[in-house]
This record gives C-alpha cells, sequence and structure tokens, in this order.
C-alpha cells in the first residue's frame, strides 16, 4: 500500500511542496480503513465485501466511501 500511495504522489503531486506531497500520502493511506468502515453491515461486519445493491455510476458515487478529512493527530 505504501510503495502504491507514494507512486501516486509521486505522479500527481510530482511538483508539489513536501508538506502537501505528504498530505495527499496522508490521505490515500487512509481510503481503505475508510472504504471497509463504510461497507460494515450485519452480514459484512469486516466490510470486506460490496453489498450487492451498491452501484457506482459516477466518481461523485464514491464519495460517501471516502475518508472526510485527514486525522486530528498525525500518525505516530
Amino acid at each position: 500500500m505504501r510503495q502504491a500511495v507514494a507512486e501516486v504522489v509521486q505522479e500527481v503531486a510530482a511538483g508539489q511542496s513536501p508538506q502537501l506531497q505528504q498530505v495527499i500520502a496522508q490521505y490515500l493511506t487512509q481510503i481503505p480503513a475508510a472504504v471497509r468502515r463504510s461497507l460494515r453491515r450485519p452480514a459484512d461486519p469486516t466490510g470486506i465485501t460490496v453489498p450487492a445493491g451498491l452501484v457506482l455510476e459516477q466518481a461523485r458515487d464514491l464519495l460517501p466511501l471516502l475518508p472526510v478529512r485527514l486525522p486530528r493527530l498525525p500518525t505516530g
């Protein structure tokens, strides 16, 4: 995951400041856990499967699955 995040950050924010690159990396590393939290339900309390009724037709359909903001406290 960390390698994939590093590659994405280099691709989309190569000319940006290291601080901005770090913020982007922090956000991207939150996505898997946020998606699992969003997909939790009684049939799958771990949130690792997609419900049958979930339809993703447009990019904005992903918004409810994504983290709302960065964590208040830094990692570590």
